[in-house]
């Protein structure tokens, strides 16, 4: 699922003992209030720094820098604060810092996720830690979760449970947005019959602006393209529908496409290839 950027900032009672769960939707912003200090981004594109009172923290520069949130337990004398942490280019999704806000000043932590999408699933806090989801690039892996204490980071991969239903029939997805197939459990098994778990991931890295799913001779077919490389990187899709054998291929400007499956030489989808090569 994708999810919209939501400011979220939790401020908890003195009386709360349970860890905090929320599933995170975080915004963007430039600047926001901690009970610290402003904390705001200053400086161009290409040349952000991120401030405490007008004050430059150290260690956090970048060429896009946006405040994601701010995050505390009341008793407890620091505020966590997620920051994206841009490095340029748009070839994946920045990575979020992580800090703490303190009396005393900032203490800057480390990087967390990166070239993953939405950048965080869930942020978790408990006494003297905070503990952030992120998707994982290999679709087997459910989530990763990070655990940072102010000063040693640790993470653990969270398994993607096994698909417990076949796929279904294929024409399912017909008008839907093309992403939707390779965003379904029972879906990623039929393709992963084909692909690699990376490779899958790759696909639907180029299933970004897209038209509608269709069917045309006997197959359902799916096609899009990279965000903001729509005339270089190119993804396409399909199922058979008689006996439910996929097909895939992405495509790179200037070069043959990769194709997966025995299906991709089916003369419909060697042409629904070429229609979409960039």
């Amino acid at each position: 699922m994708r999810w919209m950027l939501l400011l979220l900032s939790l401020m908890l009672p003195l009386t709360l003992t349970l860890p905090v769960a929320a599933q995170v939707t975080l915004i963007s912003v430039d600047a926001m209030d901690t009970r610290f200090g402003r904390v705001a981004v200053v400086g161009p594109i290409g040349a952000n720094r991120l401030t405490l009172d007008g004050v430059p923290i150290e260690g956090v520069e970048n060429w896009g820098l946006r405040i994601l949130g701010s995050f505390a337990l009341a008793d407890e004398p620091f505020d966590y604060l997620l920051v994206s942490d841009h490095g340029g280019g748009n070839a994946c999704d920045p990575p979020i810092r992580l800090l703490r806000i303190t009396q005393s000043g900032p203490i800057v932590g480390p990087l967390v996720g990166g070239c993953v999408y939405p950048m965080a699933l869930d942020v978790r806090l408990f006494p003297g830690r905070i503990e952030i989801d992120t998707p994982h690039r290999d679709l087997g892996i459910a989530r990763e979760v990070f655990s940072w204490d102010g000063t040693a980071l640790q993470s653990r991969e969270v398994a993607e449970a096994a698909a417990t239903v076949a796929p279904g029939d294929p024409r399912q997805w017909v008008g839907q947005h093309p992403y939707a197939a390779l965003d379904d459990a029972a879906e990623r098994v039929r393709f992963g019959q084909i692909m690699r778990e990376w490779q899958i991931e790759e696909l639907a890295t180029r299933i970004g602006p897209a038209n509608s799913v269709i069917e045309r001779d006997g197959w359902v077919l799916g096609a899009g393209c990279m965000a903001h490389n729509c005339n270089t990187r190119r993804g396409v899709w399909g199922i058979r529908i008689a006996d439910g054998v996929p097909a895939a291929a992405t495509m790179d400007v200037g070069l043959s496409a990769r194709s997966y499956g025995t299906a991709a030489n089916d003369p419909v989808f060697r042409a629904w290839i070429e229609e979409n090569m960039p």
